[in-house]
């Protein structure tokens, strides 16, 4: 282990310390995380305890899950036991959830045609890079996603900026929220459990935070 990742692990345990002595001693903001999810893209055959999701659902709080406004979908798989939704153009898909970390799974493919995709979580954090599927074939992916909030366990808040609040708002809202991306994406499920894994803070400047635009990204 090099120095300067010795330093980072005890400075996220310094962090940790800290946070444990906030008022109800707690680090994790649920105390009865949400059960998980599971959704099936496409108008295909819908697996027991999957909510199925087309083209037209659009993000709503009513919902809880939906399309980001602006996305141009297609959808496959009617007659086949498979249904997906695919788009030449990236879209955004998103599920409100609280503070936490996700494990969330993935299954690329179409039924009828080869697709080519890349997965950018919350605010640009790269969790998938081409992956590419045959017609007719399916793969599945897992990773981990951080979502988090403005609100502080015990009270307060983050005092977010100008920017964190516009360009940036995918970072601090209630919801997790995918971008796929890559020539032809196509979904044909997604699920979302609670994780529990160990959690690394960092402080810094501009060269840590998330990034709206390219050629930046994100930790």
């Amino acid at each position: 282990m090099t120095k300067q990742i010795r330093n980072i692990v005890k400075l996220a345990a310094v962090i940790t310390s800290c946070l444990a002595l906030l008022p109800g001693g707690r680090l994790q903001a649920q105390t009865n995380p949400p059960a998980g999810f599971k959704f099936a893209f496409g108008p295909g055959k819908i697996p027991a305890g999957y909510t199925q999701v087309l083209p037209d659902m659009t993000y709503s709080k009513e919902r809880g899950f939906g399309f980001e406004p602006g996305a141009e979908l297609k959808s496959s798989g009617a007659d086949a036991p498979r249904g997906s939704i695919t788009s030449d153009k990236p879209f955004f898909f998103s599920v409100a959830l609280p503070e936490g970390n996700y494990k969330v799974t993935v299954t690329f493919g179409d039924g009828q045609a080869a697709t080519d995709n890349t997965v950018n979580a919350e605010l640009r954090r790269l969790m998938i890079e081409r992956l590419q599927t045959a017609p007719g074939k399916f793969e599945s992916r897992p990773f981990i996603v951080n979502v988090r909030t403005p609100a502080i366990i015990g009270g307060g808040e983050v005092r977010l900026g100008q920017r964190e609040k516009t360009s940036e708002v995918w970072a601090w809202d209630d919801r997790l929220s995918l971008e796929f991306n890559g020539t032809h994406p196509g979904v044909a499920a997604l699920e979302i459990e609670k994780t529990d894994v160990p959690t690394v803070y960092l402080l810094g400047d501009s060269t840590v935070c998330d990034q709206p635009r390219e050629p930046f990204n994100s930790w």
